[in-house]
């Protein structure tokens, strides 16, 4: 007889899965972004408050009273249209054979390739919304430190907030940063002080920085304010009755990102089957909160 999975080993090998899609989607928090374990349908609408513009302060006068300002931001209706998986089918035999814990890159695989898919149909908007707004950078080490605070002035000349700034920057880019002495010597001396120290340059002057393989076509990066984009996600949970032998809803606590792993077993082909799933949509914020970067 094949062997039966427990829970706690579905639990282990969807939690696999969910931790390379949380670790791929980083470069999701320069966005703003709701997401949750809450179950929806594909088609459901996620509002999400978006702060468009910084209040500007008033004077208090003594013959009058306070005057209240707009909330300075808007509700957008983000549509949760989209609707990602991916599977595997394991044979009887190959469930019986299998090492849980050597399968470990395997599962981590079903994570980075569901959000890969994620991550490309979200650069692909993000392409074509901001297409016109564009920044050339150099494609060189003369990208530094101190090309990196002349961004910080093509951002504070466009007006945006000066805090939750990002600069999503794919590999190789990345890389001319790592380059600059002034860069690489604050680093060993953060790793002197912190053998937990990153060997990515994860902050500089007003930016959060994010390195990715996936950034917009024709591009190195991006730079952009959380306003630029709304993201939302939920989970898709079956009807009952259903046949599916287990059902777990996985939740990443911090970025609240969660994914649906479903199992059920085809006695046709003998094979045990997995899938696991994201519900998500996306919205354009702020149309002037993004720019490109290119070579």
């Amino acid at each position: 007889m094949a062997n039966t999975f427990s829970t706690v080993n579905n639990t282990f090998i969807g939690n696999l899965v969910l931790d390379q899609f949380v670790a791929t989607l980083a470069p999701l928090a320069a966005f703003t972004s709701n997401c949750t374990n809450q179950v929806a349908f594909r088609g459901d609408t996620v509002k999400i408050l978006n702060v468009q513009t910084s209040s500007a302060a008033l004077d208090y006068a003594d013959t009058g009273t306070y005057v209240m300002q707009h909330a300075e931001a808007s509700g957008i209706d983000v549509t949760l249209n989209k609707h990602k998986y991916t599977s595997v089918e394991l044979k009887d035999t190959e469930v019986r054979d299998a090492q849980i814990l050597s399968a470990e890159n395997f599962y981590r695989s079903k994570g980075y390739g569901l959000a890969l898919a994620v991550m490309s149909d979200l650069m692909t908007f993000v392409s074509s919304s901001f297409k016109a707004s564009t920044t050339t950078v150099s494609a060189s080490p003369a990208f530094s430190s101190s090309a990196v605070v002349g961004l910080t002035a093509v951002a504070d000349n466009a007006n945006w907030t000066p805090y939750n700034r990002a600069m999503v920057l794919n590999p190789t880019q990345h890389s001319y940063l790592r380059q600059d002495s002034n860069i690489l010597f604050s680093q060993i001396a953060a790793s002197l002080m912190d053998k937990n120290a990153t060997k990515t340059v994860s902050s500089l002057d007003d930016w959060h920085i994010y390195k990715t393989g996936i950034v917009p076509t024709q591009t190195c990066g991006y730079i952009c304010v959380p306003q630029a984009l709304c993201f939302a996600s939920r989970v898709v949970a079956p009807q009952t009755p259903n046949q599916y032998s287990d059902m777990q809803i996985l939740t990443d606590p911090d970025s609240g990102l969660a994914i649906t792993q479903l199992q059920w077993h085809n006695p046709d082909s003998g094979a045990r089957r997995l899938a696991w799933i994201v519900n998500y949509g996306y919205a354009l914020g702020l149309s002037t909160g993004c720019r490109l970067l290119v070579n």
